[in-house]
C-alpha cells in the first residue's frame, strides 16, 4: 500500500489568502491536529466548493482523506492538485502512490517512472525504483500473454486504467470509446470489456451490461470476471433462476489471476452460497496466490465462515482484511458487531447497500416518494408507490428477502422502510419470513413484526420470537408510537408556558413548585384534562394520593377519551387487586387506539408491567419492558422498573410526570 503523503502549505501563498479563507482553513487544520478529522473534512469540502482548485485547500483535503483512509477521494483530489502543481515532487510521488493503492497499476507505473525521470535523487527515489520493478513483473506477464512488447503492455494498461477512471467518474461515453480503441488494437484483451460492462451497469444501462458480459464469454467462455458479472447482473435484475444456471461454470472456471478468487467469492456471496464461499476461499488460501489475496477476499470469506459458525476463523480473516486495507468499513463494522450482545447483533455481511441498489434506482425511488407524499390520501400514495415498484423496479420486490438475509444493516433498514411506506404485499411477505427468523437484532425483527401487525398481515398478541438462543414469547403490538401530539385538547399560550415550567419541576420530583405552575395554568384554562392530570402527579409527589385520585376520577368521568386518566385508574385498580377491571381498561385502549404519544406509551408500559407481575406473568412483564426500552430508551422511569422486574417484586404506581 502506498505511504500516505502530507503536503504542507506554503507561507507565501498563505499570506495572499482572503481573511475568511485563512480563518476557516486554520480552523480545519486545528481540528485535524486535534484528531477531529471528520469535522475538519466538512469545513474543507465547503471551502473547496467556494474556492475550487485552491492549492492549499486541496493539500489539506489530500491529508484529510489520507488520515481517513479514503483512498478513492484521496486519488480524485491529488489528481486535481497535480494538475495545479505538476512540478512539486511530493505531489507527484503522492499521485503515483494513489494510483497504486487504488489498483490503477498502469497509471502507477507511468507516474513512478515520470517521477524518477524528473527527480532521480529524491529521498523517495529508491522506493519508487523498487515499485517500478515490481510493476514491470506484472506488465511482462501481460506482454507475454498478448504477444506484445513491455512498452506496449504499459501503454495498454494506461489506457485500461483511464477507461476504469472514466467509468468510475460516470463518463460512460469516454469509457466506451476507450474500450473500443483497446478492443480494435488488442482483440484478445477482454478486461476493458469486463470493466465496460460494469460501467454500463453502474450507469443504469442493464441490457447493455448483460450484452457485453455475454460478448466476453463468446470470446473467453471461462472468463471468471465475465461469468461473475453476468451472474451479478441477472440476479440483481430479478432473474435468479437464470443467474444460478451460470454458477457451475463459474465454479469450474480456472483461476489465472489473483483477483479472480475474489470475484468468485463475491458472486457466491451474492447468491447466498456460504458453503461454496468457504470451500473456494480455502482453495485460494492453499494456492500460490495466498500471500497477495486482497482485503475484500478476506471479507467475503470471513462473513461466510461466521455464518457457518466458525467465529474464530472469521475474526482472523477480518483482521487480515484490515492489515491490507486499514480503513475497510466492512471488516471494521463486522468486528464491532461481534462485540455486541447476541440479541443486538446483525448477521455477518459482506455486501453493502450500494451493491444491491444502484444510485439511479435510489434517486428514482426518492422522487416517487416525494411525489407520493403530495397526493391527497395515504391510500393513494401507497397505490402509486406500489405501481411504481411493479412497473419500473420489480427487481426490488424480488431482492427484498435476499437483502434482509444477506445485506448490511443499511440494506435491511431500506427494505423495512420501503415496506412501511408502500405496504406492497411482496415486501410484507419478505418481512414476515425475516421477522420470525433467527438472525439480526431482536429489536429490528420485532419492529418488522409490529409493522406486519399494523398492516393486518399477522395477529396482535403473544408471539414466539428467537431470542438469546431459544424461542421466547413476546407481546406483539399493532399500533404506532409517535413524538407528535395526540391530544385533542390544545393549550392557550399562557397556559402552555406554565405547563412547560411545571414539567421541569415534575422531572426534578419537585411537586410543590409544579403544583404552583399547574394551578396558575388552570386559572387560565380551568377544564383542561392534561393540566388536571399533571396536577394529580404533582400532588402524588407530595404524598397527597387521595386528592390526586379524586382529580383523576373527575377527569376520567368528564373526559372519557383522555388516555392518561384512564390508565391511571387502571393502575389504581391493580394496586387495589381488581385485576379484571385493570385488564378491561387496558385492553379497551389496546384494541381501539392506533397511535400513542411516547409519554402515553410509557404510561401504558408501566401499567402493563404492573398488571403482568400482579397476574404472575413475568415473561409478559419482560416483553413490555423490552418494548418500552426500544421506544423510550431515555425514560427516567425505566431504571426503577428494570430493578422491579428483575427482582420479581411489586411495582410502585407513581411516575414522575405525564403528559
Amino acid at each position: 500500500m502506498a505511504k500516505k503523503r502530507k503536503y504542507p502549505g506554503k507561507p507565501s501563498d498563505f499570506q495572499r489568502r482572503s481573511s475568511r479563507l485563512e480563518s476557516e482553513l486554520e480552523q480545519a487544520l486545528s481540528l485535524q491536529r486535534r484528531g477531529k478529522t471528520k469535522e475538519a473534512l466538512e469545513i474543507l469540502k465547503a471551502l473547496d466548493r467556494r474556492y475550487p482548485d485552491h492549492p492549499e485547500v486541496l493539500s489539506a483535503l489530500v491529508n484529510t482523506y489520507a488520515d481517513l483512509n479514503n483512498f478513492v477521494s484521496y486519488l480524485h483530489t491529488i489528481r486535481r492538485l497535480h494538475r495545479l502543481q505538476p512540478e512539486d515532487p511530493d505531489v507527484a510521488i503522492g499521485l503515483a502512490g494513489a494510483y497504486l493503492v487504488n489498483q490503477y497499476f498502469g497509471l502507477a507505473y507511468q507516474a513512478f517512472q515520470q517521477f524518477l525521470q524528473k527527480w532521480p535523487n529524491h529521498r523517495e527515489a529508491k522506493k519508487a525504483s523498487w515499485t517500478v520493478t515490481q510493476l514491470e513483473e506484472s506488465l511482462r506477464k501481460d506482454a507475454e500473454e498478448l504477444g506484445i512488447s513491455l512498452e506496449e503492455a504499459a501503454h495498454l494498461r494506461v489506457q485500461h486504467d483511464d477507461l476504469m477512471l472514466a467509468a468510475r467518474e460516470g463518463n460512460l461515453r469516454r469509457a466506451r470509446e476507450l474500450a473500443e480503441q483497446i478492443r480494435r488494437r488488442y482483440p484478445r484483451f477482454v478486461s476493458p470489456l469486463n470493466n465496460l460492462s460494469l460501467a454500463c451497469w453502474v450507469g443504469g444501462d442493464r441490457s447493455q451490461a448483460i450484452a457485453i458480459a455475454q460478448q466476453v464469454l463468446e470470446i473467453e467462455p471461462e472468463n471468471v470476471h465475465a461469468l461473475g458479472n453476468l451472474t451479478h447482473f441477472l440476479f440483481l435484475s430479478g432473474q435468479e433462476e437464470e443467474a444460478r444456471t451460470i454458477l457451475p461454470r463459474l465454479l469450474a472456471a480456472p483461476v489465472r489471476k489473483t483477483d479472480e478468487w475474489t470475484k468468485k467469492l463475491e458472486t457466491l456471496t451474492l447468491l447466498g452460497e456460504e458453503e461454496e464461499v468457504v470451500a473456494v476461499g480455502h482453495q485460494a488460501l492453499a494456492s500460490e496466490d495466498r500471500e497477495i489475496l486482497d482485503a475484500m477476499f478476506y471479507c467475503f470469506l470471513a462473513a461466510a465462515e461466521a455464518r457457518q459458525g466458525d467465529i474464530r476463523s472469521a475474526q482472523k480473516h477480518w483482521h487480515k482484511a484490515l492489515r491490507w486495507d486499514p480503513g475497510n468499513p466492512i471488516a471494521k463494522e463486522n468486528l464491532q458487531n461481534l462485540r455486541k450482545k447476541p440479541d443486538e447483533r446483525f448477521a455477518p455481511w459482506a455486501l453493502p447497500l450500494n451493491v444491491w441498489i444502484l444510485p439511479q434506482t435510489l434517486e428514482a425511488l426518492v422522487r416517487e416518494l416525494e411525489a407520493s407524499l403530495r397526493r391527497k390520501s395515504e391510500k393513494q400514495a401507497e397505490a402509486a408507490l406500489q405501481r411504481f415498484l411493479e412497473k419500473d423496479h420489480p427487481e426490488l420486490l424480488r431482492l427484498a428477502l435476499p437483502m434482509l438475509l444477506r445485506g448490511d444493516p443499511a440494506a435491511k433498514e431500506f427494505v423495512l422502510n420501503l415496506a412501511d411506506v408502500s405496504g406492497h404485499p411482496a415486501l410484507l411477505e419478505a418481512l414476515k419470513e425475516y421477522a420470525f427468523g433467527q438472525i439480526d437484532p431482536l429489536s429490528l425483527r420485532t419492529q418488522a413484526a409490529m409493522l406486519l401487525a399494523q398492516r393486518g398481515v399477522i395477529p396482535r398478541g403473544m408471539t414466539r420470537f428467537w431470542s438469546d438462543g431459544e424461542w421466547r414469547p413476546i407481546l406483539l403490538l399493532g399500533f404506532q408510537i409517535t413524538g407528535e401530539a395526540t391530544s385533542e385538547y390544545p393549550l392557550k399560550p399562557a397556559a402552555a408556558e406554565h405547563m412547560e415550567q411545571a414539567h421541569r419541576f415534575l422531572w426534578a420530583s419537585d411537586g410543590v413548585n409544579a403544583e404552583k405552575h399547574l394551578r396558575a395554568a388552570l386559572a387560565i384554562q380551568p377544564r383542561h384534562p392534561s393540566l388536571l392530570n399533571n396536577l394529580a402527579m404533582a400532588l402524588t409527589l407530595q404524598g397527597k394520593e387521595d386528592e390526586a385520585m379524586e382529580i383523576i376520577h373527575r377527569v376520567a368521568e368528564e373526559f372519557p377519551d383522555y388516555f392518561m386518566a384512564q390508565v391511571a385508574i387502571a393502575r389504581q385498580a391493580i394496586h387495589q387487586g381488581d385485576l379484571e377491571k385493570a385488564r378491561a381498561i387496558l385492553d379497551h385502549w389496546m384494541t381501539t387506539r392506533e397511535v400513542f404519544h411516547f409519554s402515553e406509551f410509557s404510561a401504558l408500559c408501566q401499567a402493563q408491567i404492573e398488571l403482568a407481575l400482579a397476574e404472575g406473568h413475568r415473561d409478559g412483564a419482560i416483553s413490555w419492558l423490552q418494548m418500552w426500552e426500544q421506544a423510550c430508551p431515555d425514560d427516567i422511569n425505566l431504571p426503577a422498573f428494570r430493578r422491579r422486574v428483575k427482582r420479581r417484586g411489586p411495582l410502585g404506581w407513581g411516575a414522575r410526570r405525564s403528559d
